[in-house]
């Protein structure tokens, strides 16, 4: 509570939603800084003239009903907005009254006004499709107060679970011409998960084979293939392996290259500018 008049905000912060008890406690706070006046009193009504504090020229008038605990000011703030003004608490506060005044309560701003029967009767010519939404939104919420009222206790919730799976088969099964069967809520399970659709995992098992270059078939590579297996067997030149062998047998050896004997020239022709050729001449 953050105002001096905390019965005021107390009662507030119970009946009414977040965002209308913002409202009216700022009222609330505002009170604080009237004067009030009694212009007139009767039997059952008096009447006050509130002003601000330091400004006594701008002035409201509230007149209270004792006998049916109403009020009603010049501002008309409550029959605007649904919010009672401050000059209303100052009254109030006055009048000594500790407990907030239903008449003040308006029933739109309160916490359970979505809690409230609806009614289902429509008449017969009226349009099919808006009295499925009419009904639909009486039993959504009788079933929203349902479920705050048995969510608070694990018997009350047993009970209502239980009552409202044995009512939904019951209705389906009426629906379907058939006798309602003894079912067991203990033997429901819960239901099986269907794969959502969507992009395909990353780890796929699935790859792209890789097809010879030689004979362009699946299931074996170039060095693999069969058809040059064969050529190299009847000793077909085709064969890679081929030019290797003929290497070996010429009597080619890499010492034999590094102890020859070789130089280099290098002719250049005489040209004038950056693109000069340059000419490399080997002999042996």
């Amino acid at each position: 509570m953050i105002t001096s008049l905390e019965v005021y905000e107390r009662s507030a912060s119970c009946y009414f939603t977040r965002n209308i008890f913002k409202e009216i406690r700022n009222e609330i706070q505002r009170a604080g800084a009237l004067n009030i006046t009694v212009l007139s009193t009767t039997l059952d009504k008096v009447e006050f003239s509130v002003t601000a504090l330091g400004d006594p020229a701008k002035d409201q008038r509230v007149e209270v009903d004792r006998g049916k605990n109403m009020f009603s000011c010049s501002c008309k703030l409550f029959e605007s907005r649904g919010i009672p003004c401050s000059h209303i608490f100052c009254a109030m506060k006055f009048e000594n009254i500790l407990e907030f005044p239903d008449s003040l309560i308006y029933k739109r701003w309160t916490k359970n006004a979505k809690n409230e029967f609806i009614s289902t009767e429509m008449p017969v010519n009226d349009d099919i499709e808006r009295v499925l939404k009419f009904r639909v939104g009486a039993l959504a919420s009788n079933c929203n107060k349902l479920c705050d009222i048995a969510c608070k206790d694990l018997a009350d919730f047993d009970e209502v679970q239980s009552e409202l799976v044995n009512l939904v088969i019951r209705l389906q099964s009426r629906k379907q011409g058939k006798s309602t069967p003894n079912v067991n809520v203990e033997g429901i399970n819960d239901p099986f998960v269907v794969k959502s659709k969507g992009a395909p995992s990353k780890r796929s098992s699935w790859r792209k084979k890789r097809a010879c270059s030689n004979c362009h078939k699946y299931g074996h590579y170039y060095k693999r293939c069969p058809d040059l297996m064969q050529h190299s067997v009847e000793g077909n030149p085709c064969d890679r392996s081929y030019g290797n062998a003929s290497a070996k047998d010429s009597g080619f050896s890499p010492e034999r290259f590094a102890n020859s004997s070789r130089s280099f020239s290098i002719k250049s022709e005489h040209h004038s500018g950056p693109n000069t050729k340059v000419r490399f001449v080997y002999s042996k």
